[in-house]
């Protein structure tokens, strides 16, 4: 169901489906730099207190798993950002009711990880994404009226 050509969004309307497009669009760039780049030495020093270079060397095996995990963890997020950009775009912004259900998946894995962040001792990333998440919820909210029955 979209918006009729009579009934034109409000300004909260609009700024809902443009916050949720601004923060995923943002979000899929932040993810896919960190993807990209994998483990970084320094963060991996300051989180282990051992260098890098030294964990490598006496677990090869083990630093190029961890080096996955990090690369996997910003793809997944990526895709997700991605996820809801197209969305956003294709099927919020015209007023689509399944795009905003839809949408609600984008919250849901931003809180999980900052649950995660937080429960492993890394309470910044963690406030990080507990701030995205409150920020795409109230992007949802924002744009209810968008797809509600009139």
């Amino acid at each position: 169901m979209a918006i009729s050509e009579s009934a034109k969004p409000t300004v909260y309307q609009r700024a809902g489906w443009i916050v949720l497009f601004v923060l995923a669009i943002l979000l899929a760039l932040n993810s896919l730099f960190f993807g990209l780049l994998g483990v970084t030495p320094d963060i991996f020093e300051t989180d282990t207190g051992v260098a890098w270079s030294e964990f490598s060397g006496a677990y090869p095996t083990v630093a190029i798993l961890l080096d996955l995990a990090e690369r996997l963890n910003g793809t997944g997020y990526f895709g997700t950002a991605l996820f809801a950009a197209v969305v956003t775009f294709f099927g919020l912004r015209k007023g689509a009711r399944w795009a905003w259900v839809a949408l609600w998946i984008f919250p849901a894995v931003l809180s999980l990880g900052a649950i995660w962040f937080f429960t492993h001792d890394q309470p910044g990333i963690g406030a990080f994404y507990a701030g995205v998440t409150a920020i795409s919820l109230i992007g949802l909210l924002l744009s209810f009226r968008l797809v509600s029955p009139k």
